[in-house]
């Protein structure tokens, strides 16, 4: 069945063009695996449930225990993505989708002169709550935003709309030698109904 925006499945079958492409390069053996592995995963019923068990605590039954553990997890995550790849060196780098803050944590650890710029969904909208042991947390700019609400491409033009006021981006651009960002949709998103006004948007 297709979409009623024909872009959506233009995005996805570029999408698929490109991952048929990488998979096929003798240098991608690692994303081969992985995809192998989530293969499994989608087609095994028994880790249904424990996925969607973590899902639910991580979108309605979040606290700081949670937090940390997730801090934790990707802390180690970067760590062995670095170790392989040797690619975190940096003075200054922004992490969109920061908190807990597990990625801020490793890059301020491994990097003692970084200063990093961290934005995430604030905790009430759905975000996490933040983590980053205090001894890091002078070197950082922490900022709760909807990323949504900006403008992520200033110099393109916008059609002239009622509805939607876009914000500008707060940073300046071209300010980061790295960029984590780690930030995905809710799977439980905030709708016109929640607030009042009876439209689901």
């Amino acid at each position: 069945m297709m979409s009623e925006d024909p872009s959506l499945d233009i995005h996805a079958l570029k999408s698929q063009e490109l991952l048929q492409a990488l998979l096929a390069r003798p240098d991608c053996a690692i994303l081969v695996e992985l995809v192998a592995l989530r293969s499994q995963g989608w087609e095994s019923e028994s880790l249904d449930s424990v996925f969607l068990a973590q899902r639910t605590t991580a979108d309605t039954n979040r606290s700081p225990e949670d937090d940390t553990k997730w801090l934790h997890l990707m802390c180690k995550s970067l760590s062995q993505m670095d170790r392989q790849k040797r690619f975190i060196h940096t003075n200054r780098f922004i992490d969109i989708g920061c908190f807990p803050g597990g990625y801020s944590t490793y890059i301020l650890q491994k990097c003692p002169l970084a200063t990093g710029l961290g934005i995430s969904l604030p905790f009430e909208d759905g975000g996490h709550g933040l983590a980053i042991p205090a001894d890091l947390l002078p070197r950082m700019e922490l900022r709760t935003a909807d990323l949504t609400n900006f403008d992520l491409a200033p110099s393109i033009p916008k059609p002239q709309t009622l509805f939607v006021q876009l914000g500008t981006l707060p940073f300046e651009l071209n300010s980061f030698d790295l960029v984590v960002c780690d930030g995905h949709s809710l799977r439980n998103p905030i709708t016109w109904t929640d607030h009042g006004t009876g439209h689901d948007y």
